[in-house]
């Protein structure tokens, strides 16, 4: 529905299309992905995990290719090198001891950010050949988790959902405190809290408040 609406309107205002596919074309061999757009061709090694950022980088590579030959420049190098030096933060994100002291050494995480059903099935792909032990996943709650949870299904052994309250705001300011520094007061006395506990959570900017209102 979307491609159709993008030819339409492309077709009402004049503008020629450039499509992954008809115009622009890519292979994958071996973690090496080629890149061929009429006489030119590009080979990198993308920087971003997952199948589908194949296609992303083809398309950035089309934009490219056209915005350099109306400066009557030549961005191959570059669209090389941007394919093999990209960073999204939280689109599938390793992290490990390497990355952050607090993680166990035999503990790997992957953080995604996928957002609806189609990003959901993407990353279920891209997990395909990663063994998960665990698999921990938070939406809210007007988003399609069913449909996020059924493409994901494939990667978890199993999986359990509990729905969380909205907290007070004094609540939410003591359990970051916890979460952040691993300490609480009790009537001004604080208290230290040895946690072996790595959390991660996130919130719309539309939460964040001068009063220490994030977790909703």
């Amino acid at each position: 529905a979307a491609e159709a609406a993008i030819r339409a309107h492309a077709a009402t205002v004049g503008a020629p299309i450039t499509a992954v596919g008809e115009h622009v074309h890519h292979r994958d061999e071996d973690g090496r992905l080629t890149i061929v757009g009429g006489e030119r061709t590009i080979v990198a090694t993308p920087a971003l995990r997952g199948p589908h950022q194949a296609d992303n980088a083809a398309v950035a590579a089309a934009v490219a290719w056209h915005v350099g030959d109306r400066r009557g420049e030549d961005w191959s190098d570059a669209i090389a090198t941007g394919i093999g030096s990209a960073r999204w933060p939280g689109r599938l994100e390793h992290f490990s001891q390497a990355v952050c002291a607090r993680i166990p050494s035999d503990v790997s995480l992957w953080l995604d950010c996928a957002h609806n059903e189609d990003a959901a099935v993407a990353l279920a792909r891209a997990l395909a050949g990663v063994k998960i032990d665990r698999l921990l996943f938070g939406t809210m709650g007007d988003k399609g988790w069913h449909a996020m949870l059924t493409a994901l299904g494939p990667v978890a052994h199993r999986y359990y959902c509990e729905p969380l309250p909205d907290l007070a705001g004094r609540i939410q300011v003591g359990l970051l405190g916890i979460l952040e520094e691993g300490d609480i007061q009790i009537r001004g006395f604080p208290l230290r809290l040895r946690l072996d506990v790595l959390a991660v959570f996130s919130a719309n900017p539309e939460d964040y408040t001068n009063r220490g209102n994030i977790i909703t």
